[in-house]
Protein backbone atom coordinates (compact mmCIF):
# COMPACT_ATOMS: atom_id res chain seq x y z
CA UNK A 1 0.00 0.00 0.00
CA UNK A 2 1.28 3.47 -0.60
CA UNK A 3 -0.71 6.61 0.35
CA UNK A 4 -1.11 10.06 -1.23
CA UNK A 5 -1.88 12.48 1.19
CA UNK A 6 -3.60 15.94 0.02
CA UNK A 7 -3.29 18.38 2.76
CA UNK A 8 -5.40 22.00 2.27
CA UNK A 9 -3.46 24.62 4.31
CA UNK A 10 -6.48 26.54 4.00
CA UNK A 11 -9.29 24.57 5.92
CA UNK A 12 -9.89 25.20 9.36
CA UNK A 13 -8.00 23.27 11.46
CA UNK A 14 -5.00 23.54 9.50
CA UNK A 15 -5.33 27.21 9.42
CA UNK A 16 -5.18 26.77 13.64
CA UNK A 17 -2.96 24.19 14.08
CA UNK A 18 0.12 24.21 10.77
CA UNK A 19 1.81 21.28 11.98
CA UNK A 20 -0.42 18.50 11.36
CA UNK A 21 0.92 18.33 7.93
CA UNK A 22 4.47 17.90 8.95
CA UNK A 23 3.19 15.47 11.40
CA UNK A 24 1.07 13.96 8.65
CA UNK A 25 4.09 13.46 6.28
CA UNK A 26 6.70 11.99 9.00
CA UNK A 27 4.11 9.25 9.83
CA UNK A 28 3.78 8.29 5.98
CA UNK A 29 8.21 7.41 6.64
CA UNK A 30 8.05 6.28 3.04
CA UNK A 31 4.80 4.61 2.67
CA UNK A 32 3.53 7.60 0.70
CA UNK A 33 3.44 11.33 -0.02
CA UNK A 34 2.07 14.11 1.16
CA UNK A 35 1.18 17.15 -1.29
CA UNK A 36 -0.08 20.76 -0.02
CA UNK A 37 -1.18 21.81 -3.81
CA UNK A 38 -1.46 25.92 -4.16
CA UNK A 39 -4.47 25.72 -6.45
CA UNK A 40 -6.18 23.30 -9.02
CA UNK A 41 -3.78 23.30 -11.71
CA UNK A 42 -1.50 22.25 -8.98
CA UNK A 43 -3.67 19.49 -7.41
CA UNK A 44 -4.31 17.95 -11.12
CA UNK A 45 -0.80 18.11 -11.51
CA UNK A 46 0.08 16.38 -8.59
CA UNK A 47 -2.78 13.44 -9.07
CA UNK A 48 -1.41 12.87 -12.36
CA UNK A 49 1.78 12.40 -11.25
CA UNK A 50 0.78 10.15 -8.55
CA UNK A 51 -1.36 8.05 -11.05
CA UNK A 52 2.10 7.76 -12.50
CA UNK A 53 3.29 5.99 -9.05
CA UNK A 54 0.83 3.21 -9.06
CA UNK A 55 -0.41 5.09 -5.36
CA UNK A 56 -3.63 3.47 -5.01
CA UNK A 57 -4.94 5.56 -1.86
CA UNK A 58 -5.52 8.95 -1.50
CA UNK A 59 -6.23 10.08 1.53
CA UNK A 60 -8.34 13.68 2.03
CA UNK A 61 -6.83 16.22 5.01
CA UNK A 62 -9.35 18.88 4.79
CA UNK A 63 -13.14 19.53 4.93
CA UNK A 64 -15.82 19.10 2.27
CA UNK A 65 -14.65 21.31 -0.01
CA UNK A 66 -11.40 19.61 -0.56
CA UNK A 67 -13.18 16.51 -0.76
CA UNK A 68 -15.06 18.16 -3.59
CA UNK A 69 -12.12 19.58 -5.42
CA UNK A 70 -9.96 16.44 -4.87
CA UNK A 71 -12.57 13.87 -5.89
CA UNK A 72 -12.76 16.28 -9.08
CA UNK A 73 -9.66 16.63 -10.13
CA UNK A 74 -9.35 12.56 -9.86
CA UNK A 75 -12.13 12.04 -12.45
CA UNK A 76 -10.34 14.85 -14.50
CA UNK A 77 -6.91 13.16 -14.27
CA UNK A 78 -7.08 9.38 -13.43
CA UNK A 79 -10.58 9.17 -15.29
CA UNK A 80 -14.23 8.18 -13.65
CA UNK A 81 -13.71 4.51 -14.41
CA UNK A 82 -10.09 4.65 -12.50
CA UNK A 83 -10.33 6.15 -9.54
CA UNK A 84 -8.19 5.05 -6.36
CA UNK A 85 -9.45 4.09 -3.21
CA UNK A 86 -9.59 7.36 -0.89
CA UNK A 87 -9.65 8.36 2.68
CA UNK A 88 -10.89 11.53 4.98
CA UNK A 89 -8.75 12.77 7.49
CA UNK A 90 -11.23 15.34 8.29
CA UNK A 91 -9.85 18.70 9.09
CA UNK A 92 -12.90 20.82 7.87
CA UNK A 93 -15.49 23.63 9.16
CA UNK A 94 -17.72 20.48 9.21
CA UNK A 95 -16.85 17.52 7.67
CA UNK A 96 -20.55 16.77 6.86
CA UNK A 97 -19.44 14.02 4.26
CA UNK A 98 -17.16 12.29 6.99
CA UNK A 99 -19.33 12.54 9.45
CA UNK A 100 -22.43 11.15 7.71
CA UNK A 101 -20.22 7.91 7.12
CA UNK A 102 -19.18 7.72 10.55
CA UNK A 103 -15.72 9.30 10.03
CA UNK A 104 -14.57 11.16 12.40
CA UNK A 105 -11.58 12.04 15.22
CA UNK A 106 -7.93 13.76 14.76
CA UNK A 107 -6.47 13.20 11.27
CA UNK A 108 -3.23 12.11 12.93
CA UNK A 109 -5.29 9.05 14.61
CA UNK A 110 -6.99 8.27 11.46
CA UNK A 111 -3.63 7.89 9.14
CA UNK A 112 -2.35 6.12 11.73
CA UNK A 113 -4.83 3.83 12.07
CA UNK A 114 -5.02 3.72 7.87
CA UNK A 115 -1.25 2.64 7.69
CA UNK A 116 -2.07 0.10 10.39
CA UNK A 117 -4.45 -1.96 8.74
CA UNK A 118 -2.94 -1.81 5.63
CA UNK A 119 -5.11 -3.41 3.08
CA UNK A 120 -7.35 -5.31 5.76
CA UNK A 121 -9.39 -1.65 6.60
CA UNK A 122 -12.49 -1.29 5.81
CA UNK A 123 -14.03 -0.18 2.85
CA UNK A 124 -17.71 1.32 2.45
CA UNK A 125 -19.18 1.97 -1.02
CA UNK A 126 -20.52 5.70 -1.48
CA UNK A 127 -21.82 7.55 -4.98
CA UNK A 128 -20.73 10.83 -5.50
CA UNK A 129 -22.90 13.07 -7.13
CA UNK A 130 -22.27 14.43 -10.77
CA UNK A 131 -23.03 18.23 -11.24
CA UNK A 132 -23.02 19.07 -14.89
CA UNK A 133 -23.61 22.63 -15.88
CA UNK A 134 -21.94 23.67 -19.51
CA UNK A 135 -18.87 21.61 -20.93
CA UNK A 136 -17.90 21.65 -16.82
CA UNK A 137 -18.48 18.49 -14.68
CA UNK A 138 -18.07 18.67 -11.08
CA UNK A 139 -17.76 16.01 -8.17
CA UNK A 140 -18.99 15.92 -4.61
CA UNK A 141 -21.50 14.69 -2.04
CA UNK A 142 -24.24 17.57 -1.86
CA UNK A 143 -26.09 20.15 -4.16
CA UNK A 144 -28.43 22.74 -3.51
CA UNK A 145 -29.73 26.22 -4.88
CA UNK A 146 -31.98 29.30 -3.85
CA UNK A 147 -31.89 29.33 -0.13
CA UNK A 148 -28.94 27.33 0.43
CA UNK A 149 -27.11 28.90 -1.76
CA UNK A 150 -27.82 32.15 -0.32
CA UNK A 151 -27.44 31.02 3.22
CA UNK A 152 -23.48 30.61 2.26
CA UNK A 153 -23.41 33.81 0.28
CA UNK A 154 -24.49 35.45 3.99
CA UNK A 155 -22.00 33.13 5.39
CA UNK A 156 -19.36 34.40 4.10
CA UNK A 157 -19.90 38.03 4.16
CA UNK A 158 -20.84 37.39 7.95
CA UNK A 159 -17.07 36.18 8.73
CA UNK A 160 -15.16 32.36 8.47
CA UNK A 161 -17.65 29.41 8.35
CA UNK A 162 -18.89 27.68 11.46
CA UNK A 163 -21.47 25.55 13.16
CA UNK A 164 -22.19 28.62 15.38
CA UNK A 165 -22.15 30.93 12.66
CA UNK A 166 -24.37 28.72 10.32
CA UNK A 167 -26.68 28.21 13.38
CA UNK A 168 -27.06 32.04 14.07
CA UNK A 169 -27.59 32.45 10.48
CA UNK A 170 -30.34 30.61 10.94
CA UNK A 171 -31.83 31.63 14.10
CA UNK A 172 -31.74 35.48 12.80
CA UNK A 173 -33.24 34.84 9.78
CA UNK A 174 -36.50 32.92 11.64
CA UNK A 175 -36.86 35.85 13.33
CA UNK A 176 -37.02 37.91 10.06
CA UNK A 177 -39.49 35.97 8.78
CA UNK A 178 -41.65 36.37 11.89
CA UNK A 179 -41.86 40.30 11.03
CA UNK A 180 -41.26 40.15 6.86
CA UNK A 181 -37.69 41.64 7.63
CA UNK A 182 -34.89 42.25 4.82
CA UNK A 183 -32.78 39.81 5.87
CA UNK A 184 -35.22 36.77 5.59
CA UNK A 185 -36.43 37.75 2.09
CA UNK A 186 -32.56 37.83 0.83
CA UNK A 187 -32.43 34.54 2.40
CA UNK A 188 -35.69 33.15 1.13
CA UNK A 189 -35.48 34.56 -2.65
CA UNK A 190 -36.99 31.32 -4.67
CA UNK A 191 -35.43 29.69 -7.40
CA UNK A 192 -37.63 30.32 -10.77
CA UNK A 193 -37.25 27.30 -13.03
CA UNK A 194 -38.33 23.36 -13.81
CA UNK A 195 -36.88 20.41 -11.69
CA UNK A 196 -37.82 16.97 -13.87
CA UNK A 197 -36.66 14.15 -11.74
CA UNK A 198 -35.67 11.32 -13.56
CA UNK A 199 -37.60 12.43 -16.61
CA UNK A 200 -40.90 13.02 -14.51
CA UNK A 201 -41.45 16.87 -13.85
CA UNK A 202 -42.40 18.77 -10.67
CA UNK A 203 -45.12 20.43 -10.23
CA UNK A 204 -44.22 24.13 -9.68
CA UNK A 205 -41.62 26.68 -11.11
CA UNK A 206 -40.86 28.43 -7.88
CA UNK A 207 -38.66 27.35 -5.51
CA UNK A 208 -37.45 28.15 -2.07
CA UNK A 209 -34.65 25.16 -2.35
CA UNK A 210 -33.85 22.32 -4.77
CA UNK A 211 -31.63 19.84 -3.12
CA UNK A 212 -29.33 16.71 -3.68
CA UNK A 213 -27.66 14.00 -1.46
CA UNK A 214 -25.19 11.43 -1.89
CA UNK A 215 -25.01 11.37 2.22
CA UNK A 216 -27.37 11.52 4.88
CA UNK A 217 -26.51 14.96 6.24
CA UNK A 218 -26.66 18.40 5.25
CA UNK A 219 -24.76 20.16 8.29
CA UNK A 220 -26.22 21.34 11.72
CA UNK A 221 -27.68 18.10 12.25
CA UNK A 222 -30.03 17.74 9.48
CA UNK A 223 -30.91 14.52 7.62
CA UNK A 224 -32.63 15.52 4.59
CA UNK A 225 -31.49 12.20 2.16
CA UNK A 226 -32.24 9.40 4.41
CA UNK A 227 -32.77 6.77 1.53
CA UNK A 228 -29.10 6.79 0.73
CA UNK A 229 -27.56 5.16 3.76
CA UNK A 230 -25.58 1.95 2.57
CA UNK A 231 -27.19 2.38 -0.46
CA UNK A 232 -24.72 3.44 -3.23
CA UNK A 233 -25.67 4.01 -6.72
CA UNK A 234 -28.57 6.87 -6.48
CA UNK A 235 -29.34 10.28 -5.10
CA UNK A 236 -31.78 11.54 -2.85
CA UNK A 237 -33.71 14.76 -4.51
CA UNK A 238 -35.66 17.67 -2.39
CA UNK A 239 -37.82 20.53 -3.78
CA UNK A 240 -38.82 22.56 -1.18
CA UNK A 241 -41.72 25.13 -3.24
CA UNK A 242 -44.20 25.99 -0.52
CA UNK A 243 -44.23 29.38 1.18
CA UNK A 244 -41.38 29.56 3.88
CA UNK A 245 -44.08 29.19 6.67
CA UNK A 246 -44.57 25.96 5.18
CA UNK A 247 -40.74 25.08 5.10
CA UNK A 248 -40.95 25.70 8.95
CA UNK A 249 -43.07 23.45 9.57
CA UNK A 250 -41.53 20.66 7.76
CA UNK A 251 -38.25 21.72 9.60
CA UNK A 252 -38.50 18.92 12.31
CA UNK A 253 -39.11 16.28 9.59
CA UNK A 254 -36.66 17.07 7.59
CA UNK A 255 -34.41 16.98 10.92
CA UNK A 256 -35.18 13.64 11.78
CA UNK A 257 -34.51 12.55 8.01
CA UNK A 258 -38.57 11.72 7.91
CA UNK A 259 -40.46 13.09 3.99
CA UNK A 260 -41.75 16.63 3.98
CA UNK A 261 -45.33 16.30 4.08
CA UNK A 262 -46.58 20.02 3.39
CA UNK A 263 -47.98 20.57 -0.20
CA UNK A 264 -45.29 21.22 -2.64
CA UNK A 265 -42.60 19.80 -1.07
CA UNK A 266 -40.69 16.85 -2.64
CA UNK A 267 -38.56 14.15 -1.51
CA UNK A 268 -37.19 10.80 -3.23
CA UNK A 269 -34.57 8.26 -4.28
CA UNK A 270 -33.19 9.36 -7.89
CA UNK A 271 -31.21 8.87 -10.67
CA UNK A 272 -30.93 12.38 -11.73
CA UNK A 273 -32.19 15.92 -11.66
CA UNK A 274 -32.40 18.60 -14.14
CA UNK A 275 -33.13 21.64 -13.24
CA UNK A 276 -33.72 24.86 -16.13
CA UNK A 277 -34.21 28.39 -15.72
CA UNK A 278 -34.22 31.69 -17.79
CA UNK A 279 -31.40 32.84 -15.78
CA UNK A 280 -28.01 31.47 -14.38
CA UNK A 281 -28.00 29.97 -11.81
CA UNK A 282 -26.18 29.93 -8.58
CA UNK A 283 -25.54 26.49 -6.50
CA UNK A 284 -23.66 24.83 -3.66
CA UNK A 285 -21.27 21.52 -4.39
CA UNK A 286 -20.28 20.42 -0.25
CA UNK A 287 -20.19 24.12 1.07
CA UNK A 288 -18.15 26.00 -2.21
CA UNK A 289 -20.58 28.20 -4.20
CA UNK A 290 -20.81 27.80 -7.59
CA UNK A 291 -21.83 29.89 -10.82
CA UNK A 292 -23.69 28.02 -13.48
CA UNK A 293 -25.53 28.59 -16.67
CA UNK A 294 -29.66 28.26 -17.21
CA UNK A 295 -28.92 24.70 -17.19
CA UNK A 296 -28.02 22.03 -14.97
CA UNK A 297 -27.46 17.73 -14.82
CA UNK A 298 -27.55 16.54 -11.44
CA UNK A 299 -26.71 13.11 -11.47
CA UNK A 300 -25.21 9.66 -9.75
CA UNK A 301 -21.51 10.04 -10.35
CA UNK A 302 -18.52 7.06 -9.72
CA UNK A 303 -19.06 4.96 -6.95
CA UNK A 304 -16.42 5.78 -4.00
CA UNK A 305 -14.43 2.77 -2.35
CA UNK A 306 -13.67 4.68 1.01
CA UNK A 307 -11.18 3.52 2.94
CA UNK A 308 -11.65 3.67 6.95
CA UNK A 309 -10.20 2.28 10.25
Amino acid sequence: MYIGVISNPKSRRNRQDSSTAAVLESLLDGRGQLAAPDGLKALEQTLTEWKTLGINLVAIHGGDGTAHRVITALARTWGVQNLPEIAFLPAGTMDIAARSLGIEGPPRRALQALLQAGDQAERIECSALKVVSGDTEQYGFLFGNAIIARFLEVQDEEGEASPALSAWILFRGSLSAMVGGRYAARLTQPFEGSVVVDGAPWPANEWTAVAAGTVAQMGLGFEPFPSVVGKPGHLHAVGISSSVPRLALDLSRIYFGKKPNQFGNHSQPALEMCITSARNQDFMIDGDFHNGGKELTVSVGPTLRIRYA
